[in-house]
């Protein structure tokens, strides 16, 4: 099997670009973190996620938020360390415990304000631009997409649709915990969570267009659909329109890219692999129908 990568440059100044990755990395963990203490946590307002479980589990229990961010993403994080041998292993791991940290810290702090839908707004700001941040440079983000992916195993569910009702279950239990019109502020809060954290990946590399030549291309396909169903998204050639019956496109996440390989071997042992970084952006283009 030949593999080749084609990677962007990443600048003339790796040692300026590395600094600049970790301060910025920090000031994600600063940003979540308070808005998490100061602004959602306070006033009970659940953005959803692993966040939000982690504040109904607080207020259930009187204990501090941080541990249970530390307990529900712990397994995640685990399972990241598996799939993945580089330095984003060792940034989930950090991410996590810089995070705790910095909850713990800030719980005896004074809320910055009590005012529900201003605590909404703020806190759900800070939340999805903070995250954002923090997944660019290296942390693991939430749970509840490798949740959905396993759960997709065993329904007919999509990822998608898996990862929309587990949040709304959150945001549902929220509302019986706190009361409804306090959901509302949850809602807020979620919303402005995820339009932010959208916009700060949304030049982020987390997809890998995959140019596969082989001379089993049935083969290939269906092994590549049994083993990772909806995950794996075929496209018709972004450089040209009449493709060779030898040639695939397929659009994956980023972290199935070491484990799709004996997928490939399995089907054709002299397959020939090129690995290239693409945004959603690029993606949304190359699958529009």
């Amino acid at each position: 099997m030949k593999i080749k990568m084609q990677m962007k440059d990443k600048g003339r100044h790796p040692y300026l670009h590395m600094l600049l990755r970790y301060g910025l990395f920090a000031a994600g963990i600063v940003l979540v973190s308070v808005g998490l203490e100061l602004f959602l946590r306070p006033n009970w307002i659940v953005p959803g996620g692993v966040q939000g479980l982690s504040i109904m589990l607080a207020y259930i229990t009187e204990m501090h938020m941080g541990l249970f961010l530390f307990l529900l993403h712990l397994p995640f994080v685990l399972l990241t360390g598996v799939r993945r041998k580089d330095i984003s292993a060792w940034m989930a791991w950090i991410g996590l415990l810089l995070l705790t940290f910095a909850t713990l810290l800030l719980h005896p702090v004074p809320p910055v304000t009590e005012h529900p839908l201003a605590a909404s707004v703020a806190g759900g700001l800070m939340l999805g631009i903070g995250t954002g941040m923090m997944v660019k440079y290296g942390a693991h983000a939430d749970g509840v997409r490798e949740t959905a992916v396993w759960l997709r195993k065993k329904t007919r569910l999509s990822t998608a649709e898996l990862v929309t009702l587990i949040h709304i279950g959150i945001l549902a239990l929220a509302g019986f915990l706190f009361g409804w019109e306090q959901a509302l502020y949850s809602i807020i809060s979620y919303f402005l969570a995820y339009c932010s954290l959208q916009f700060m990946l949304r030049d982020h590399f987390d997809l890998m267009m995959v140019w596969i030549r082989t001379n089993h291309a049935s083969a290939v396909k269906e092994k590549v659909s049994e083993a990772y169903g909806d995950q794996a998204v075929w496209v018709s050639s972004p450089a040209y329109s009449n493709t060779s019956p030898n040639e695939l496109f397929l659009i994956i996440p980023r972290e199935l890219m070491t484990r799709i390989q004996p997928v490939l071997s399995s089907a054709d042992p002299e397959v020939s692999v090129i690995f290239t970084p693409i945004k959603p952006s690029e993606a949304a283009e190359y699958t529009r129908r």
